[in-house]
């Protein structure tokens, strides 16, 4: 048996309109359908937005390892 989304919604609604007494209008199509040009923006946007903070992390990394090491001493330098 198969039921058809919109006519449940529909069916609820009618349902409870008849045990309250609100004057709202029945809810839009929510099937969750969008097109694939909305799909693959939303995506490129994500993905952009993952490159972004990769190459923060990146340029934190080099900025923290440029300031925090100091000077590195050779093997027989320290005996004068």
């Amino acid at each position: 048996m198969k039921i058809n989304y919109n006519e449940f919604i529909q069916a609820a609604y009618a349902q409870s309109e008849n045990t309250e007494s609100t004057t709202s209008t029945p809810p839009e199509d929510t099937s969750g359908k969008a097109s694939p040009k909305d799909t693959f923006t939303v995506m490129g946007k994500g993905l952009l937005a993952i490159f972004i903070v990769m190459g923060i992390l990146y340029v934190a990394i080099k900025l923290l390892n440029k300031f925090t090491s100091g000077k590195k001493k050779k093997a027989g330098e320290d005996k004068q």
